[in-house]
Parts: structure tokens; sequence; C-alpha cells
């Protein structure tokens, strides 16, 4: 082989090594701008806390973050056996305040001094906690647990809707009384007559009458019976 063509394949073999080694560099820049947004993302997810709410039938609405959250109706759930058992919604570091999700008054949102120095997130003035039996979102097994720390309850927002009857007082002195099952009563003071219809059980209407005299008659549609 002629030594020009010995110098030509060296530099041949040169070029090969630098572009080589330029596709590294390239591909390793390429995994780090992919690796970093993804990055930097978590760390800003982990610096925010939302306190949001949800509603059931029978508690109204209430706060939640994550899984419900819970006031103590004192403020010494500072021990260690307190806290494993009723952990504190604590601000993470870097963050200076938690968010207001759907129907949470911001302006109610504050924070605390923890018992591991950290910022305890309150609302209303009220420190939060999660109860450790609460394993998925929805659970409430906390409400109203009484232990050697007081009295556990969730953070009412909104109250739950009344299931009970409702009474109607006439100016003439009737009453109208609906219990929650739909039967409804009107009783007629002056007139001495009541009379109670019942739409569940099949429409039946009962109606009883209070003479003079001390006879009583009560007539049953429903099951067509008379008794006296």
């Amino acid at each position: 082989m002629s030594t020009t063509s010995l110098r030509q394949r060296l530099v041949q073999v040169r070029r090969n090594r630098a572009a080589s080694r330029t596709l590294l560099v390239g591909a390793a820049g390429a995994l780090l701008f992919a690796v970093a947004p993804v990055g930097a993302s978590t760390s800003h997810a982990a610096k925010a806390v939302v306190v949001s709410t949800t509603s059931t039938k029978k508690l109204g609405t209430f706060l939640v973050s994550g899984l419900t959250l819970y006031q103590l109706n004192k403020s010494d759930c500072t021990s260690a056996q307190c806290l494993k058992a009723w952990p504190p919604l604590l601000l993470p570091k870097g963050a200076t305040k938690a968010t207001a999700g759907p129907g949470v008054n911001a302006a109610k949102l504050a924070t605390t001094k923890a018992t591991n120095g950290g910022r305890q997130i309150t609302y209303a003035g009220k420190a939060l906690f999660w109860f450790i039996k609460d394993k998925a979102p929805g659970q409430v097994n906390g409400n109203n647990v009484k232990d050697q720390w007081g009295t556990w309850t969730v953070v009412t927002t909104v109250k739950p809707k009344s299931s009970g009857g409702t009474t109607t007082i006439h100016p003439v002195g009737a009453t109208t009384t609906t219990d929650p099952v739909g039967a409804t009563t009107t009783t007629h003071p002056v007139g001495a007559t009541t009379t109670t219809t019942h739409p569940i059980t099949g429409g039946g209407t009962t109606t009883t009458t209070h003479p003079a005299v001390t006879t009583t008659t009560t007539t049953s549609p429903s099951s067509g019976g008379v008794s006296f």
C-alpha cells in the first residue's frame, strides 16, 4: 500500500471517530433535555397542596386533600401516638401556602407551627388532619370518633339538607305534618277532624271524625275494612 493511501485511510478513521463522539454527545444532550422538564414538573407538584371538597347526602360538603380531612375539638394532638393515628396536613418544604380547590374559601386557609417545626395547614383557625383508617378517597372512618385526644369531625363547609318531616301551622290552628316517607297528616282542631294519607302504602286514606258523642269511626279504603 502506498504512503498516500495509508495517510488517506488514517484521516478517514479519525473522521469516523470524531463523528461518533459528536453523535454520543448529541444523544446525551437530547436525553437530558427530555428528562429535565419531567423532573421540574415533579418537583413543582411536590410543592403544592390542594385543599378541596367533596359531598355526601349524610354529611353535606366537607374538606378533602386526597383523603378526608378532620378537625379536633381540642388542640392537643401533639404526641407521637396521636400524630401516628391522625397525620397532620403539612406544607411541603418550599411551599408558602395551600391551594384552595373548588368549594374552599381561600381566605380561611392558613398555617400554624407544627410539632416537627414545619407548617400545618389550618382552615378557619382549625388544624387539619387525616385519619390512618381512611385508605381511599371518599372514606370517612374518622367522623365523630372520640378518643383520648378529643372528638374528631369532618370540616363541613355546607351542611346537609334536612331529611326530616315538615310541619305547617295554619292561622286557624290546623296543623299539617309530612314525614320523610311521604305520609301526610292534617289535624283540624276546630272541626275535630283528622285526615291521614299514606301514599307509600298504596294511597290509603284514613279519616276520623269526633262528633259531640264519644263514637269514633275509622275507614281504611286501602284495606277495605271498617273498625269501631
